[in-house]
C-alpha cells in the first residue's frame, strides 16, 4: 500500500509553480547580496586607510565660506646638530569669513603661538614631509586651544626656508 500525499495548489517548495517561484526568488536575493557586495567594495568602505590627523575643518562650511588671513613674515633663530640655523616663516591661516575682522585683533596672540610652537623644534627635526606634517598637526592643534573663539580650520606653510 502506497499512500499518495497531495499538496494543495501552490502549498509546497515541490510541485511545479513553487519551484520556479522559489528558484526566482533565490537568484533575485543572491544577485542583490553581489551587487551590495559589489558596491561596498568600490564604495570604499572596505578599504583600509589610514587614519588622518584630525583637523579643526569642519564639513559645514563651503570653500567659498573661509577665507586666508595671511600673518606677517617670521623670521627665527633654531638649534640644530649643525648649530643654530634661521627659518623664514610665512603663514596663512584658513578662518571662516565671518571671523576675518575678529582675527586681526588675534593677530599678535597667534604670532606667539606660532614662535612659541617653532621654537620647541629643530632644523633636524624639519626635514622629511612626515616632520612637516607633524609640525602641521601640532600647530593647528595649539592655535585652536589657545587662540579662542575663533576656530582655525587650516594652517598653511606659504614659505619656511631653513638657512
Amino acid at each position: 500500500m502506497h499512500a499518495d500525499i497531495h499538496y494543495p495548489l501552490g502549498a509546497g517548495f515541490f510541485d511545479a509553480r513553487g519551484w520556479r517561484i522559489s528558484r526566482f526568488i533565490v537568484a533575485y536575493v543572491t544577485v542583490l547580496a553581489m551587487l551590495s557586495i559589489i558596491g561596498y567594495y568600490y564604495a570604499g568602505a572596505s578599504s583600509n586607510k589610514p587614519d588622518h590627523a584630525p583637523s579643526a575643518r569642519s564639513d559645514n562650511y563651503f570653500s567659498t565660506d573661509l577665507a586666508f588671513f595671511d600673518l606677517p613674515s617670521i623670521t627665527l633663530n633654531l638649534g640644530g646638530e649643525d648649530g643654530t640655523s634661521h627659518i623664514d616663516l610665512d603663514v596663512s591661516l584658513e578662518v571662516a569669513k565671518k571671523d576675518m575682522r575678529r582675527i586681526e585683533d588675534f593677530g599678535p596672540r597667534i604670532a606667539d603661538r606660532i614662535l612659541f610652537t617653532m621654537r620647541r623644534q629643530h632644523t633636524d627635526q624639519l626635514q622629511t614631509q612626515k616632520d612637516m606634517a607633524k609640525l602641521h598637526t601640532e600647530m593647528l592643534n595649539d592655535l585652536n586651544t589657545n587662540v579662542m573663539p575663533i576656530p582655525i580650520h587650516d594652517v598653511i606653510f606659504r614659505k619656511l626656508v631653513i638657512m
